[in-house]
């Protein structure tokens, strides 16, 4: 790497200002902004959109694609790819409609934009898993976690969370960002706490639980 070009890194926000409430048997969240904003330490919506502004995204498990949705109801200057592995479910479509249309944060836009908008994400949108992105090196300015990686440790397959983790600092540019809002990096499930650390000083990718005013937005 030269000198001059920053470190990609991982950014976790250990702190969680709320508690998620996530079910084994499904795997699909609606992942509206402010849910992003909130899992991902942002203090609103308004600052979660002027990080992302201009940026090209990985939205590594983005449940019914909510965040991407609404990244192009509210017209942000923002390349996100929503990837999800539940998208290859024959229901995906049906159970889109029925979460994204029902949701609270989604009642102030009409149902056909919401339509449109779901299916301009569907252009791009891929269906694979964390451990297998498919996307080349260095592609993405920010990688997005929420409630993914979460999953890979219920099934209790940790050489899958390193597999993973090792994907996403690949697609991440230098000087980019990858920014974790995880259940399962705040609650420690019966582990040893500081696993979670240890996982990432491992694989050698540069970790800093850094505020978000060093992230590089302008307010």
């Amino acid at each position: 790497m030269m000198t001059s070009e920053l470190p990609r890194r991982i950014d976790l926000f250990e702190e969680a200002p709320i508690t998620l409430e996530t079910f084994a048997r499904s795997i699909e969240t609606v992942g509206s902004m402010s849910k992003y904003a909130t899992c991902l330490g942002f203090h609103s919506v308004l600052e979660l959109a002027a990080f992302l502004e201009g940026k090209t995204v990985l939205d590594i498990s983005s449940g019914y694609d909510g965040l991407a949705i609404e990244i192009i109801l509210n017209g942000i200057n923002c390349n996100l790819i929503a990837n999800n592995p539940g998208r290859r479910k024959r229901s995906f479509p049906r159970d889109r409609w029925k979460n994204i249309y029902h949701d609270d944060d989604f009642q102030n836009y009409p149902s056909d934009l919401i339509g449109k908008a779901a299916q301009l994400v569907d252009i791009t949108a891929t269906s694979h898993y964390g451990q297998s992105l498919p996307f080349g090196s260095n592609s993405f300015d920010v990688v997005l976690d929420v409630n993914g990686l979460f999953y890979y440790a219920q099934s209790e397959e940790v050489s899958q969370l390193y597999k993973a983790a090792l994907q996403m600092y690949r697609v991440t540019r230098p000087g980019g960002h990858i920014l974790v809002g995880d259940r399962f990096f705040f609650e420690d499930e019966g582990r040893n706490p500081l696993w979670k650390k240890e996982l990432i000083e491992e694989l050698n990718i540069p970790y800093y639980p850094l505020p978000l005013d060093k992230l590089g937005y302008k307010h």
